[in-house]
């Protein structure tokens, strides 16, 4: 505990943040990223079309990215009740899903109607769809990251999360 403490004192802030952040959405965003691919690539397959493509892929993203979220968030909330002697309940889930949603809502409102599925279907036309959806996709990411990691420094500061990283 004092190795930790003493490291993270001499760690500067912004790439202490940087490592929590990555913590925080890493391992989402390498299933989403897979998920977007493949949504992607099958949808292109059986409609031979762009534009229905990237809003597969968009979708697909959606699923692997919420999908780890949601279950790392909930397990995080269920051990935290754990630990005070209480059943995790449906007001927990609640408060669990009130959570993600502060966090990620403004976001993913344009992220997922307007901003992934544009970059992912002008970069595939571009660059080519291999080289394309990868790039459109860390476009969208750079802009989907802004508000939403805002979103979350805010939330941990009104939620008063006990696990801010969900590295679980």
């Amino acid at each position: 505990m004092e190795e930790n403490l003493e490291q993270k004192c001499n760690e500067p802030k912004k790439f202490a943040k940087l490592k929590e952040w990555g913590k925080r959405y890493g391992l989402a965003e390498i299933i989403g990223t897979v998920t977007a691919y493949a949504e992607f690539f099958v949808a292109n397959e059986i409609y031979d079309n762009t534009i229905i493509a990237a809003c597969m892929g968009t979708i697909g993203e959606g699923i692997g990215f919420y999908g780890t979220m949601i279950t790392r968030e909930i397990m995080t909330d269920v051990k935290k009740a754990k630990e005070e002697n209480r059943r995790y309940e449906n007001v927990d889930v609640l408060l669990t899903l009130g959570k993600l949603v502060s966090e990620f809502g403004p976001s993913e409102v344009l992220d997922s109607l307007v901003v992934r599925p544009a970059a992912m279907g002008f970069g595939a036309e571009i660059l080519g769809k291999g080289l394309g959806v990868g790039i459109g996709k860390l476009v969208a990411d750079a802009v989907f990251y802004v508000p939403t990691v805002i979103s979350y420094e805010v939330r941990k500061k009104l939620f008063k999360d006990s696990n801010k990283t969900n590295s679980n």
